[in-house]
């Protein structure tokens, strides 16, 4: 397998940094035809952007991409903006963490389209883009558009369409976390079968340990190093060091939550199981010294992490993704398919832009690096932080204040998550809540709720909230 004329894709020496903040540091790695490799991390820890880098959607501040074409390896350094172009259609597929599928075409048109970029007749591509999918369970739904698919069958069509023009390499960013449990095994079997059977070389970022159980090879990126991960530990499930009942499904009974009280996803995710009515047994963290169970189930201990059936979910993929699906019948999104759709976007704003924007630099700055490294806080960190705390809240404020799906008609699920960030910086006691009345009015109604109150008796060991942090009004 390593053979180096199997190599269809090799890095060398990346470096990637942003704002003096090192992301990727050192990073080397070469891709092998019909090879699975995984990659596993925090969020934030420059997942994306390697997968950015690889797939020559941004170049790296230092080092080389190389990518093998029908007459060599070509050193993308020298390549414009077209050549880049060309290479990425004909030799890169891309599986992002949103399907980023086009809304006014249907799925068979979706899988269509590259196809035809490529110079394939519409008889060849309807062809084959029926047949992928077929392979992806979805052969009753051709004719659907983006709007008229639930969140897992939407990815689907994006896995589907990102295997239509055969490419050498496949980049998958989370692929299956809008996937149910059964349709994510398949996705991965699926993956597999693409890369022995048709000589391309996947690489996957992922947080489900489970899904790389049978990858030849796997990594975690650690303050922006590439570092290989003895397969036995990171991709095997069955030393964890506990025994855990196997719950069917239909007795709506969760095995276990593990999480720690100021963390975003970990107010969202218990609202969203109470509203469910699913049973749980909750584990409590401490910050900075993650015990052994978490570990065996997440090695990052990264949190929250919610064990179902022997999958591992961490983080807003434990709510915004995998119950949404496990758990069918949502609740909190409102009525229709064009409302549910905003309200799914609004979260994934909360989810993946406000949290790494604000949250995480801001949490890790004053709290975690303080505590657990015993270090003064980055002031430089800290102050691009605050400065998109201030503009994503004047986003809110507009939307509060339109009644624009947060505030709305519908108490929504993206009330729920957006209260439940906020709720996190008002800890520290980092919003200027006189600048955005709309705002506070919002979240004061949110946090007077029932179901919301014990969240706000809640301490951080070492750490006090601010004062009107429990005040029902302020």
């Amino acid at each position: 397998m390593n053979n180096h004329q199997n190599f269809v894709m090799r890095v060398e020496d990346l470096h990637y940094a942003y704002h003096s903040l090192p992301i990727l540091e050192k990073v080397t790695l070469f891709l092998s035809s019909g090879e699975c490799v995984g990659l596993l991390g925090r969020s934030g820890s420059g997942k994306s952007t390697l997968l950015s880098i690889l797939g020559l959607l941004m170049p790296p501040q230092k080092g080389r991409v190389f990518l093998r074409n029908q007459k060599g390896f070509v050193d993308t350094r020298f390549l414009n903006h077209q050549q880049k172009s060309y290479l990425r259609r004909s030799h890169i597929g891309f599986v992002f963490q949103s399907h980023c599928l086009l809304p006014e075409f249907t799925a068979l048109e979706n899988v269509i389209l590259p196809q035809r970029l490529n110079g394939k007749s519409l008889k060849q591509a309807r062809s084959y883009a029926t047949t992928l999918l077929e392979y992806v369970g979805l052969s009753e739904r051709l004719h659907h558009k983006p709007s008229e698919l639930s969140g897992g069958e939407q990815q689907r069509v994006a896995i589907a369409r990102a295997l239509s023009n055969k490419p050498s390499v496949l980049l998958a960013d989370e692929p299956t976390g809008n996937l149910d449990v059964e349709s994510a095994r398949m996705i991965i079997q699926l993956f597999h079968h693409v890369a022995q059977h048709h000589n391309i070389a996947l690489f996957m970022a992922t947080h489900n340990v489970e899904s790389l159980k049978n990858f030849h090879r796997v990594y975690t990126l650690e303050s922006g190093l590439l570092i290989p991960v003895p397969q036995e530990k990171s991709v095997s499930t069955e030393s964890v060091p506990f025994s855990i009942k196997t719950v069917k499904k239909e007795q709506d009974n969760l095995e276990d939550f593990i999480s720690q009280c100021v963390l975003p996803f970990f107010k969202k995710n218990c609202l969203w199981i109470k509203r469910k009515k699913l049973d749980f047994e909750h584990q409590w963290e401490t910050v900075g010294k993650p015990s052994s169970r978490l570990l065996s189930l997440n090695p990052w201990g990264e949190l929250p992490v919610l064990v179902d059936q022997h999958l591992v979910c961490v983080n807003h993929y434990v709510s915004s993704e995998y119950l949404e699906d496990a758990y069918p019948n949502p609740v909190l999104m409102g009525e229709g398919n064009a409302y549910r759709i905003e309200v799914r976007r609004l979260v994934s704003w909360f989810d993946k832009i406000f949290y790494q924007d604000v949250f995480w630099k801001l949490f890790y700055e004053k709290i975690l690096k303080c505590q657990l490294h015993h270090k003064a806080p980055d002031t430089r960190i800290l102050k691009s932080g605050y400065a998109l705390l201030q503009e994503h809240m004047e986003q809110v404020e507009q939307l509060t204040e339109t009644h624009h799906f947060l505030a709305g008609k519908y108490f929504s699920w993206a009330d729920i998550t957006g209260a439940a960030h906020l709720s996190c910086i008002d800890y520290i006691g980092d919003i200027h809540w006189k600048l955005f009345p709309s705002a506070k009015e919002w979240y004061c109604k949110i946090k007077s709720r029932p179901a919301f109150r014990p969240f706000l008796n809640q301490i951080l060991s070492g750490v006090e909230p601010a004062l009107h942090y429990s005040q029902l009004d302020f």
